[in-house]
Parts: structure tokens; C-alpha cells; sequence
């Protein structure tokens, strides 16, 4: 009975289904998964999100004039006018933007963290591309990056 080629291709077509089963099983898992936690990821953003009335998405430019009118926006922008100045949304798990200035050699950026839709931190930093470090780290734009003289690798 063991020789029976009915026998042995039921066996091969039911570890075949089996196989097939347990891969459907695992893939719906994984999706099931993946989309939960980019459902808990998008939830989470909208209650941080600092903006009343918007919403994660598109909502950044609607209330730029309200992220302008910080006065560490307002400091940096002051310092750093006639260069060009650029906004990110780097908005994943806390709201974060930026605003950074640069040159050939240094760049300068003002970090803006909220925090219970406030906005609560704020880092003003200075690298220098050629030494390829942070030059300053400092909690409100008191220093200017691209006049900053580095002696013996002191900071501000």
C-alpha cells in the first residue's frame, strides 16, 4: 500500500495545503500586525499634534505664522537673516521641526520639540562640516554659528 501513487500524491497535495495554510496564517498576522501598529503610530501623532482644528497631515503650512511668531523662531531668523533658511517637519513619534542655515563649512540649526501641544524644547546647534563635529549646543539662539571662533574646542 505503500507503493499506492494515489496514496503518496494525496499525502504530497494535503502537506501542500497544510504549507499554504499556515503561510496565508502568518502573512494575515503580519499585515494584522503591521497595521495596527501604524494605526496606534498615526493615533499617537494626532494627539501630540500642537495645531488645533488640523490635522497630521498638510496641516504645517496652515500655521506656519504661528511657528514664525516663536521668539527663539523669531532669535534665529534675526541671526541668521541673510542666509537661506530652511523648515523641516521631522514629526515621527514627538512633533519636531527644524530651521536650519548653512554655508560651505558650518550649518546651524534650531531644533523645536512640543511637548503637550507646546511647543517645550528648543536647541540651537552649530556643526562644522570640515571638522565634521558639533561646535555648540545651546538652549535658546544667543551664539552665532558662522562667526563663532573654536578655541581649544571650547563651547558657549
Amino acid at each position: 500500500m505503500a507503493d499506492d501513487p494515489t496514496i503518496n500524491r494525496l499525502v504530497v497535495i494535503a502537506i501542500i495545503i497544510v504549507l499554504l495554510v499556515v503561510a496565508a496564517w502568518v502573512a494575515v498576522s503580519v499585515a494584522v500586525w503591521v497595521f495596527h501598529a501604524v494605526d496606534r503610530h498615526e493615533r499617537h501623532m494626532k494627539s501630540l499634534w500642537p495645531f488645533e482644528n488640523s490635522t497630521y497631515y498638510g496641516s504645517v503650512e496652515d500655521h506656519m505664522d504661528e511657528i514664525r511668531g516663536l521668539p527663539e523662531v523669531e532669535a534665529f531668523h534675526e541671526m541668521y537673516g541673510g542666509r537661506d533658511i530652511v523648515f523641516t517637519n521631522y514629526s515621527m513619534n514627538p512633533v519636531e521641526f527644524d530651521y536650519a542655515a548653512s554655508d560651505d563649512n558650518r550649518s546651524a540649526y534650531l531644533i523645536i520639540r512640543y511637548y503637550d501641544r507646546e511647543p517645550s524644547d528648543f536647541s540651537h546647534q552649530c556643526s562644522d562640516k570640515v571638522l565634521r563635529r558639533g561646535l555648540f549646543m545651546e538652549d535658546s539662539v544667543r551664539t552665532d554659528c558662522f562667526s563663532y571662533v573654536v578655541l581649544d574646542g571650547d563651547a558657549p
